[in-house]
């Protein structure tokens, strides 16, 4: 489950979290937008019940972003991270298989001057590692000016977004 969550400070929404890992039997659980610096045991507890999660994150930057990453031990390892600006990055091992990937947890600026350095950290990333990766968040970026509610957006952030997803020739899923 990847979710932007808006704000991660309240027990209803640790509760949503814990609700959705427990029905939905969930192996990897990817949440930005915190809005939390720190977080305690518990509040991991509160997220995971009794299925014994490792959890990873970036703390938020005053009232935005923040990244956190939950990952199954019974299922998975988690062999490596990576924190970074603008995306939290684990190495994982499945247990049974052995198969490794990165799950990339990313939340893009809002502030669109910003969305050069976002692409370009996400790049070096990616053009660096050999291994299969899945990246999901909040990319605070749209492809084309159908994405939009009303108006024209700015074409620049749309072109820089469209040229990472084909050179690294991502695919979106849609959900």
């Amino acid at each position: 489950m990847f979710w932007n969550v808006r704000g991660l400070g309240t027990a209803h929404r640790s509760g949503l979290v814990l609700k959705h890992v427990i029905q939905e039997n969930l192996d990897i659980v990817g949440i930005q937008k915190t809005i939390k610096q720190e977080f305690s045991d518990q509040e991991f507890k509160d997220m995971s019940g009794i299925v014994d999660f490792v959890w990873k994150w970036i703390p938020a930057k005053g009232h935005s972003g923040g990244l956190l990453l939950g990952v199954k031990m019974e299922s998975f390892e988690i062999e490596q991270v990576e924190l970074a600006g603008y995306f939290l990055g684990c190495l994982i091992r499945n247990r049974l298989t052995n198969f490794r990937f990165w799950v990339l947890n990313v939340y893009g600026p809002a502030q669109h001057e910003l969305s050069e350095e976002f692409i370009l950290e996400l790049s070096n990333f990616c053009t660096s590692e050999v291994l299969p990766m899945v990246l999901v968040g909040d990319f605070n970026l749209i492809r084309s000016n159908k994405d939009r509610n009303q108006g024209q957006g700015d074409l620049k952030p749309m072109e820089l977004f469209n040229n990472f997803i084909g050179s690294f020739h991502l695919r979106e899923i849609f959900c």
